[in-house]
């Protein structure tokens, strides 16, 4: 206790010296000799709002397991509820006895609904009230929220998303209700499918500013009451009712059609209330002239069918059931959210894995994209031999005859080259963009794989065998593929190790061999010609030039040699000498001629037979690529596939606290009451 004496000693210099503003009536206090004392006031955390920040709501203890599994389900199925409701039906858990929500609804105009509500609330052993009026006539054309209480000094509360009128009426009191008075637009019924929040979650006219402007926010409701006037209104609430997709049988059971009409019967009907606001008026009136006419009042009021408007209020309110929990309006509203939710999570499952089993190929595209192959086949074929026809028969290719070589060897590269590139499939060529374009449109990726040429290394007499790498932990790096980029160019692919054995006792050695490249199918044309060209063009140029050469040599030898004879002999004679040079020459033309003929057609043999092989190989190809396409699965997502699990997991949770709540809640019940 000595211990603890400095410490109240420094806690009481704090006290007096530092209060809290926001704590205190003032910053100082009075001093010990002033007669006034103040108490201080202090301020516990137990004394916060449950509007204010990080506050925490005092949910009944048997509430709140479903009320964590509905915040379960906000969390992780926010798209297959109504988010708005379901928020509706985390504030009724928050309480013992919540309040019920009810919606009057009229088509365009709110005039029929405000007259209902008027009556329904209305007092008749009193006189009117000013906030009867209130209601008929204060900003008509926007909604209203009614509680129960004291009117306040200003008719509609100020800071609040929706107007508030508080009525001293007995019957939200005793029923424990609010209604919403509002309007739906009548061109809903046009439509073929008009959603079920468009009664259970209404779109409500805020204004935002004094010069008329607004905005539109939906308000939950538990139920609804479609308010009609007349019969051409009550046809127009019917279409809207029948276009109207409810999910659950709570949602279609919570919402009602109210006729109001002047003159008819008072005998309701399935689902759809008939009143008299004419009758019921003029009943009202004459009892608050005089008690007299009770009687008049009566009949009035009894054959107006606002009687079973009231026994609606009364059965859809929570005056008497809070023991049973799933007929409350707050279990109604429960049990409709996540069945809705329920068959949302199944909806999208199906689509799901409709998705999956259909293949990635439809056969109308399939169909297409094969007679487009074989278009491009058969006109590639075509034009293989007509332009290589063509360019045989052409003025440049005669300017490399066999005799024309003596001055045009050195241009034997530059017109070779000038012929295949003008003859030796253009048009495929651009044919192939087209085909890879609409490849690519339909989600194929136009790649090719070509065999990776091993580069070549020249080791010379004093070079030392290179020592061969030791593996010692391979990674996944070494084994990867090639790869392709976006822009078409061509990737090379890393060698692929390939690990020998070892003697024993020495380690492992692994050899790297080159793995094949993805070319894009659009340069397969370009590529072929121009390896194929320089390698042709090689070859013609020094076959050209060595017969050149030889040819040269030989009719050299021959003039030497028939100059010699034409000396070394006794009687020598012009004719002799002649004949062994017109011999050689013969013979050099002749070996020139046909060993550029044999190049000349091993050349046009090569390009047609290249030609042919290029364009088997597109096809092929663009064949195989079309059948992979056709039978793959498409691969669901794996993020939405475990969103979906969540979302699934929760509402069954969700429903699982339901139930165990509604099996407490009819334990709970006494036998009696039951009965």
């Amino acid at each position: 206790m000595k211990a603890c004496a400095p410490a109240k000693q420094f806690d009481k210099v704090l006290r007096k010296t530092f209060l809290c503003p926001s704590c205190s009536s003032q910053r100082v206090p009075y001093p010990a000799h002033s007669p006034r004392k103040r108490p201080r006031l202090e301020r516990h955390a137990s004394t916060l709002s449950t509007t204010a920040i990080n506050g925490t709501r005092q949910v009944p203890q048997r509430n709140l397991p479903l009320y964590e599994a509905l915040t379960e389900v906000k969390a992780k199925a926010s798209g297959h509820v109504n988010l708005s409701r379901l928020q509706l039906a985390l504030q009724g858990l928050e309480s013992e006895r919540p309040v019920t929500r009810i919606a009057l609804l009229g088509l365009d105009v709110q005039d029929a609904a405000r007259q209902i509500v008027r009556l329904l609330l209305a007092d008749a052993l009193e006189d009117a009230q000013p906030w009867e009026e209130q209601i008929l006539q204060q900003q008509a054309a926007l909604g209203i929220l009614i509680r129960y209480g004291q009117p306040q000094n200003s008719t509609f509360r100020q800071r609040t998303t929706l107007p508030i009128l508080h009525v001293p009426s007995p019957v939200l009191e005793r029923l424990n209700v609010e209604l919403l008075i509002s309007s739906v637009n009548a061109e809903h019924g046009s439509t073929t499918n008009v959603p079920a929040e468009t009664f259970l979650a209404p779109a409500v006219g805020v204004p935002t500013a004094f010069d008329g402007r607004q905005v539109t926010v939906n308000q939950p409701v538990h139920s609804t009451l479609l308010v009609s006037q007349g019969f051409d209104e009550l046809v127009m609430a019917i279409e809207l009712m029948s276009a109207t997709t409810f999910h659950t049988q709570e949602d279609k059971h919570s919402v009602v059609l109210v006729a109001n009409l002047p003159g008819g019967s008072s005998q309701s009907q399935h689902r759809v209330l008939i009143s008299d606001t004419v009758r019921a008026e003029k009943g009202l009136a004459a009892i608050r002239q005089s008690t007299s006419q009770a009687s008049l009042y009566s009949h009035a009021w009894t054959s107006s069918g606002i009687p079973q408007i009231m026994t609606w209020f009364e059965e859809h309110s929570t005056s008497d059931k809070a023991s049973q929990y799933a007929t409350s309006p707050v279990g109604r509203l429960v049990s409709a959210l996540l069945g809705s939710a329920a068959l949302s999570i199944g909806k999208t499952d199906m689509l799901q894995r409709q998705s999956q089993r259909v293949s990635g190929l439809d056969i109308a595209t399939r169909t297409r994209i094969e007679s487009a192959v074989e278009d491009f086949s058969r006109a590639a074929h075509q034009e293989l031999q007509s332009g290589l026809a063509s360019a045989w028969s052409s003025r440049n290719w005669r300017k490399l005859s066999w005799y024309k070589l003596f001055w045009r060897v050195d241009d034997v590269g530059l017109i070779i080259s000038d012929l295949v590139t003008n003859t030796w499939l253009p048009k495929t060529e651009r044919a192939v963009y087209e085909i890879s374009g609409r490849l690519t449109q339909i989600g194929i990726s136009p790649v090719m794989a070509e065999p990776a040429v091993p580069e070549t290394h020249q080791k010379t007499a004093f070079e030392p065998e290179p020592a061969k790498p030791t593996i010692l932990d391979p990674t996944p790096a070494l084994l990867a593929t090639a790869t392709t980029s976006p822009s078409n160019e061509i990737t090379t692919a890393p060698s692929e190790p390939v690990i020998e054995t070892a003697a024993p006792g020495q380690s492992p050695t692994v050899e790297m061999r080159p793995s094949p490249m993805l070319i894009p199918i659009t340069t397969t044309i370009s590529t072929s010609r121009s390896s194929y060209l320089n390698r042709q063009i090689t070859i013609l140029t020094t076959t050209a030039q060595q017969l050149v050469f030889r040819t040269l040599s030989i009719s050299g030898l021959s003039a030497g040699l028939s100059a010699l004879t034409y000396v070394s002999t006794i009687a020598p004679t012009l004719y002799e000498a002649g004949s062994i040079f017109a011999a050689g020459t013969v013979f050099a033309l002749y070996r020139m001629q046909t060993g550029w003929q044999q190049a000349t057609k091993t050349l046009e043999r090569g390009l047609f037979e290249e030609g042919r092989e290029v364009v088997r190989r597109v096809v092929q190809r663009m064949r195989e690529l079309v059948a992979v396409k056709a039978t793959e699965k498409a691969a669901g997502d794996p993020i939405e596939q475990k969103m979906l699990e969540d979302a699934r997991g929760a509402v069954e949770q969700a429903q699982r606290a339901f139930e165990e709540l509604h099996g407490q809640s009819a334990a709970a019940t006494p036998k009696s009451k039951r009965l």
